[in-house]
């Protein structure tokens, strides 16, 4: 994105970190979700959240809003190890 005149406020490794925090996060409260939630919830409800949060991130990549893109994208993996 910053090829195409996208600008972040963080560096790269910074936003790696980012993704493996919540990685991490995502795995740890994975436990809380799978005994709190049904089977068909965590499966439909984490799938429907991911489709909604991968159209955000594709319009942030088109409008060239870097942070919001990897907001999306952060809350897309927590949502996916939670699920």
């Amino acid at each position: 994105m910053t090829s195409k005149g996208a600008v972040s406020r963080y560096q790269v490794k910074q936003e790696n970190n980012f993704i493996g925090y919540v990685a991490v996060a995502g795995a740890f409260l994975s436990y809380f979700s799978c005994s709190l939630l049904s089977r068909r919830m965590l499966f439909v409800g984490g799938h429907f959240i991911m489709c909604v949060l991968m159209f955000m991130t594709g319009n942030y990549v088109e409008g060239k809003h870097h942070d919001h893109a990897l907001i999306c994208i952060l809350v897309f993996i927590l949502v996916f190890q939670m699920s």
